[in-house]
């Protein structure tokens, strides 16, 4: 049997992990506000927080798009990107992975994202045999 040992909040009772990891994704939603994503990307028509089920896939956001739905999850640290990469929600499923530290600033989220999603996209259209 294995432990694994976890920093809990006394205040809140939840785990350090998931209370940094919800602080990464808010400043990600932060920064893709929609009026300046669809400047940004004007394929682009909203961004939302995934669903429970979807939340449950390993999605942590929903952009909709010109080709559908595109899907991200959202890393504080390179070991945890690498860890999801490898986990079981990324074997069958196209979804972005964005790491976000501690000293990215709005813009630096906002330039990682493009990149992030328009590769997504590019990779749906190449799918589709569209170029």
């Amino acid at each position: 049997m294995s432990f694994r040992w976890m920093r809990i909040d006394q205040h809140t009772g939840t785990s350090w992990g998931n209370k940094k990891g919800r602080r990464t994704e808010d400043r990600f939603f932060e920064a893709m506000e929609v009026s300046f994503v669809k400047e940004m990307l004007e394929w682009v028509s909203d961004v939302c927080r995934a669903s429970q089920k979807e939340d449950a896939k390993g999605i942590d956001a929903v952009i909709f798009t010109d080709v559908g739905k595109l899907f991200i999850q959202i890393k504080s640290s390179e070991a945890g990107a690498i860890k999801f990469q490898n986990g079981r929600h990324c074997r069958h499923r196209m979804i972005g992975v964005i790491i976000i530290r501690e000293h990215h600033s709005t813009g630096d989220i906002r330039e990682k994202a493009k990149t992030i999603l328009t590769e997504l996209r590019q990779s749906v259209l190449s799918v589709r045999g569209i170029e």
